[in-house]
């Protein structure tokens, strides 16, 4: 009987030790508590600077001391209020330790104004003769033969006697053409900077509302017609329309037509044409546009917007995508309030259609994106 007593005893001094191994003895009469490991810290801590250019998911910013350094934006959310200008004093804020100039040792969070700065950017002039239109960029051949491609999505255009090409231009703009990422050449694409207008005349002036043509007194005199549609396409001069609830194009000559539009060129922007002559089915050549004016996009609601530009996903952050269009240049697009429609996956490679709102995009690169969905087939 006492050797089984003996091998219970040691059966539960063996079990209590084993149990207490991950166990402390406190001051405290003696009570225990499991061992917890210690928490792992996290430093979070902030650069500011200049923006000198945001291409792909970088991020380049020189600090006070003159330094340039390099921040991957893949996983931030980009919140400057005239987005990622060149020129702006901006803040990164960042989770990790940087180490030298490369900042690719942390994760980065958040881009945004440097706080307690009010710099404003100043307005830029660029002057030029037309060489290119499109529904999305503008390009001109400065006096010194400099050839500038300048992004003019939803931005308010004024060709007071048409477009022609080889006229001079006024570009108002901020940020800046030249930084230490352009190349040096002659032709220059800047992608960093915000066109607020185009026109013939400067300062830029909008003109007085187009009234309705007025009837002829005298009845065999021609009468002035208007049609209303949706831009399809834009090449120079030539434009391409589509009234609503048709499938038919109709296709027009603006190079003497009085132009303003305070939505631009953009595809898919309500416009109404002024013309004389008579239109045989969807043939035109018989017609002179007189004036093209659109919707004042103040007075427009989201879902009544069309205007959209296409193309194909380059980059990604947390709250932007970066889309590649026709012409070649990138366009930062906020998605932070956008409905996906499309029901294809947000990454590098799909080709997308964008809704857009040129009224609240008309400040900043980071265009307010409305509605994203598929692709959608430009008429030529």
């Amino acid at each position: 009987m006492k050797k089984l007593f003996s091998v219970f005893s040691l059966f539960f001094l063996i079990t209590a030790v084993g149990c207490g191994a991950n166990r402390t003895v406190t001051d405290s009469g003696g009570d225990t508590e499991m061992k917890k490991p210690l928490p792992t810290r996290t430093f979070m801590d902030e650069l500011s600077g200049t923006l000198v250019s945001y291409q792909g998911n970088y991020v380049y910013l020189k600090a006070a001391s003159g330094k340039l350094y390099k921040f991957d934006v893949s996983q931030a959310q980009l919140q400057c209020k005239n987005g990622m200008l060149s020129g702006t004093p901006v803040s990164i804020i960042y989770e990790g330790q940087l180490s030298g100039q490369d900042g690719s040792t942390v994760k980065t969070l958040k881009v945004i104004d440097q706080y307690g700065t009010d710099t404003e950017l100043k307005e830029q002039t660029a002057y030029g003769k037309l060489r290119q239109i499109t529904s999305n960029t503008i390009t001109v051949v400065q006096k010194d033969g400099t050839e500038i491609q300048f992004p003019s999505i939803g931005t308010p255009q004024y060709f007071q006697n048409g477009i022609k090409s080889g006229s001079w231009v006024y570009i108002h703009y901020l940020g800046s053409l030249h930084t230490e990422t352009t190349q040096k050449n002659k032709t220059i694409r800047p992608e960093n900077i915000k066109v607020l207008s185009i026109s013939e005349t400067d300062p830029f002036m909008a003109p007085q509302p187009t009234p309705t043509p007025t009837p002829p007194a005298d009845p065999k005199q021609p009468v002035p017609h208007s049609i209303t549609g949706e831009i399809q396409s834009v090449n120079g001069n030539q434009i391409q329309i589509r009234p609503k609830r048709t499938n038919q194009l109709y296709s027009f000559n603006l190079r003497s037509a009085s132009t303003f539009l305070y939505s631009g060129l953009a595809i898919g922007n309500e416009v109404t044409l002024d013309y004389m002559g008579e239109m045989k089915g969807t043939d035109t050549s018989a017609v002179q546009v007189l004036s093209i004016r659109d919707r004042n996009p103040a007075s427009v609601k989201d879902n009544d917007f069309q205007n959209h530009i296409s193309g194909e996903i380059q980059a990604m952050t947390a709250n932007t995508l970066t889309l590649r269009l026709n012409e070649g240049i990138d366009v930062i697009c906020d998605i932070q309030d956008a409905q996906n429609f499309s029901g294809l996956p947000l990454e590098p490679g799909t080709a997308l259609s964008l809704i857009f709102n040129p009224e609240k995009s008309k400040e900043t690169n980071l265009y307010k994106i409305i509605s994203i969905e598929k692709p959608r087939r430009q008429s030529v």
